[in-house]
């Protein structure tokens, strides 16, 4: 496959929700709706045009920590991702093959496994 590059350096971000909560909706369009979420987050961070997933410890280091304010926290989409990845590999293929893509592009350019960036 031929990667093309779609606009993934937009300013804008997703309003913030638990998106991989719905990764195995019942409802096709809902299912759609949250992995194109997870998609456009990786696909900036791949761009490097904004950071969604940023590990605790690094938000306490910059100053942007606020243990009251929801994160996107990176293991809880990992893991819904793997636990559905047959059903969203079957009725979304293309943004099955961009989320593989980005994880493991994204890891690669870093040189530090996600186990480490973010224990």
């Amino acid at each position: 496959m031929q990667w093309c590059h779609p606009p993934w350096h937009t300013g804008g971000g997703c309003e913030y929700d638990e998106y991989f909560n719905y990764f195995n909706d019942r409802d096709l369009e809902t299912r759609r709706c949250a992995l194109a979420a997870f998609t456009v987050m990786l696909g900036k961070w791949h761009a490097r045009s904004g950071f969604t997933y940023i590990p605790q410890h690094d938000r306490k280091y910059l100053g942007g920590y606020n243990p009251n304010e929801p994160f996107h926290e990176l293991n809880n989409y990992i893991e819904a991702i793997v636990a559905h990845h047959h059903h969203i590999k079957q009725d979304f293929p293309v943004m099955f093959e961009y989320i593989i893509h980005f994880i493991i592009s994204i890891e690669e350019k870093r040189k530090v496994p996600y186990e480490k960036w973010f224990p």
